[in-house]
């Protein structure tokens, strides 16, 4: 199943997600998964599809078992980033290669953009580089 915004709810649901009265959009600026914001009764999720064939010109092909890894890092992390938080998973789907898991907040800005945007902040560099920390020392069993 490739997951889109027509189909998205009909995926929650069988991920026993409640999307009764939902809004979807597709979230773009990805090249490695389908994105997908949902706004469910109980706050936005977002579901996360990897893609075997990454979009860009060249064919560039990735091995779509890595969101799993994604989901494994975020629930390993969850409890033990200072300074931060991580997203809760709320589904996986190992037929389909997605994920479902808590959204940012809408006010929520992502750094790349920021620093894409020309927008350069030391205050950004030292949260994110004591968020790097933070994960390094919880790897290391110092968390």
């Amino acid at each position: 199943m490739e997951l889109s915004v027509a189909n998205a709810g009909e995926w929650l649901r069988a991920h026993r997600i409640d999307s009764h009265g939902a809004a979807f959009r597709s979230l773009g600026g990805g090249v490695s998964n389908h994105v997908i914001l949902a706004e469910v009764p109980s706050g936005p999720i977002v579901i996360k599809q990897s893609l075997g064939r990454l979009r860009v010109a060249d064919e560039w092909l990735s091995e779509r078992g890595r969101i799993f890894r994604e989901a494994a890092a975020m629930r390993w992390l969850s409890g033990k980033l200072h300074g931060g938080r991580v997203p809760k998973v709320l589904a996986e789907d190992r037929e389909n290669f997605a994920i479902a898991m808590e959204a940012a907040p809408a006010r929520a800005e992502m750094w790349k953009t920021r620093l894409f945007d020309g927008i350069l902040s030391m205050d950004d560099a030292r949260r994110a580089g004591a968020l790097l920390a933070s994960m390094v020392a919880a790897s290391e069993g110092n968390s």
